[in-house]
Protein backbone atom coordinates (compact mmCIF):
# COMPACT_ATOMS: atom_id res chain seq x y z
CA UNK A 1 0.00 0.00 0.00
CA UNK A 2 2.94 2.15 -1.14
CA UNK A 3 0.77 4.78 -2.83
CA UNK A 4 -2.17 4.67 -0.48
CA UNK A 5 -4.34 2.62 -2.12
CA UNK A 6 -5.14 -0.97 -3.19
CA UNK A 7 -4.29 -2.05 -6.69
CA UNK A 8 -6.06 -4.60 -6.69
CA UNK A 9 -9.36 -2.60 -6.00
CA UNK A 10 -9.02 -0.02 -9.03
CA UNK A 11 -11.44 -1.01 -11.98
CA UNK A 12 -9.61 1.12 -14.62
CA UNK A 13 -13.01 -0.14 -17.04
CA UNK A 14 -14.95 2.29 -14.87
CA UNK A 15 -12.45 4.71 -14.27
CA UNK A 16 -11.86 5.38 -18.15
CA UNK A 17 -15.58 6.12 -18.43
CA UNK A 18 -14.53 9.57 -16.61
CA UNK A 19 -11.82 10.29 -18.16
CA UNK A 20 -11.60 12.99 -20.44
CA UNK A 21 -7.60 13.75 -21.11
CA UNK A 22 -6.01 12.57 -24.73
CA UNK A 23 -4.70 9.67 -24.75
CA UNK A 24 -2.77 7.36 -27.26
CA UNK A 25 -3.43 3.85 -26.15
CA UNK A 26 -0.26 1.37 -27.98
CA UNK A 27 -0.41 -2.68 -27.26
CA UNK A 28 1.66 -5.11 -28.46
CA UNK A 29 -0.02 -8.12 -30.33
CA UNK A 30 1.93 -10.24 -28.61
CA UNK A 31 2.06 -9.00 -24.98
CA UNK A 32 1.28 -11.69 -22.60
CA UNK A 33 1.51 -9.74 -19.38
CA UNK A 34 -1.58 -7.40 -20.43
CA UNK A 35 -3.48 -8.90 -23.09
CA UNK A 36 -4.53 -6.92 -26.08
CA UNK A 37 -8.35 -7.43 -25.27
CA UNK A 38 -7.67 -5.39 -22.01
CA UNK A 39 -6.26 -2.58 -24.15
CA UNK A 40 -9.52 -2.58 -27.04
CA UNK A 41 -11.86 -2.60 -24.06
CA UNK A 42 -10.46 0.67 -22.13
CA UNK A 43 -10.30 2.25 -25.53
CA UNK A 44 -13.92 1.28 -26.11
CA UNK A 45 -14.70 2.97 -22.70
CA UNK A 46 -12.78 5.97 -22.55
CA UNK A 47 -14.66 9.07 -23.34
CA UNK A 48 -11.69 11.72 -23.92
CA UNK A 49 -9.86 12.18 -27.26
CA UNK A 50 -8.11 9.28 -28.05
CA UNK A 51 -6.05 7.20 -30.97
CA UNK A 52 -5.29 3.67 -30.33
CA UNK A 53 -2.47 1.35 -32.39
CA UNK A 54 -1.73 -2.19 -32.36
CA UNK A 55 1.58 -3.52 -33.30
CA UNK A 56 3.83 -6.55 -33.38
CA UNK A 57 5.43 -7.44 -30.44
CA UNK A 58 5.18 -8.45 -27.00
CA UNK A 59 5.30 -6.49 -23.52
CA UNK A 60 9.00 -5.76 -24.02
CA UNK A 61 9.55 -4.83 -27.65
CA UNK A 62 11.03 -2.08 -28.81
CA UNK A 63 8.17 0.09 -30.00
CA UNK A 64 7.65 0.39 -33.94
CA UNK A 65 9.29 3.56 -35.00
CA UNK A 66 5.74 4.11 -36.56
CA UNK A 67 3.85 4.01 -33.01
CA UNK A 68 6.85 6.61 -31.65
CA UNK A 69 5.83 9.00 -34.89
CA UNK A 70 2.10 9.20 -33.94
CA UNK A 71 3.03 9.19 -30.36
CA UNK A 72 4.69 12.59 -31.13
CA UNK A 73 2.45 13.69 -33.52
CA UNK A 74 -0.52 12.92 -31.07
CA UNK A 75 1.21 14.98 -28.49
CA UNK A 76 1.38 17.89 -31.04
CA UNK A 77 -1.41 18.23 -31.66
CA UNK A 78 -2.58 17.55 -28.11
CA UNK A 79 -0.77 21.15 -27.17
CA UNK A 80 -2.47 22.86 -30.25
CA UNK A 81 -5.13 22.28 -29.04
CA UNK A 82 -4.94 23.30 -25.60
CA UNK A 83 -2.94 26.39 -26.99
CA UNK A 84 -5.98 27.10 -29.05
CA UNK A 85 -8.50 26.84 -26.45
CA UNK A 86 -6.44 28.82 -23.61
CA UNK A 87 -6.17 31.66 -26.40
CA UNK A 88 -9.87 31.83 -27.02
CA UNK A 89 -10.26 31.62 -23.89
CA UNK A 90 -8.60 34.72 -22.98
CA UNK A 91 -9.98 36.49 -26.31
CA UNK A 92 -13.43 35.34 -24.66
CA UNK A 93 -12.35 37.52 -20.46
CA UNK A 94 -10.76 40.20 -22.76
CA UNK A 95 -14.55 40.52 -24.51
CA UNK A 96 -16.30 40.31 -21.52
CA UNK A 97 -13.89 42.87 -19.88
CA UNK A 98 -14.19 45.45 -22.47
CA UNK A 99 -18.20 44.96 -22.80
CA UNK A 100 -18.20 44.81 -18.72
CA UNK A 101 -15.73 47.52 -17.65
CA UNK A 102 -15.18 47.65 -13.74
CA UNK A 103 -16.65 43.47 -13.55
CA UNK A 104 -14.35 41.26 -12.75
CA UNK A 105 -14.67 37.87 -14.64
CA UNK A 106 -15.08 34.73 -11.88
Amino acid sequence: FRAGFDIDAVNVIQAARHCSAPVLFGHAHDDQLVLCSHTRKLFEEYTGSKLINLFDGDHNSIRPKEFQDQAIAFLKKCFADAEKEDEDRRKEEAATRRSSPGVIPP
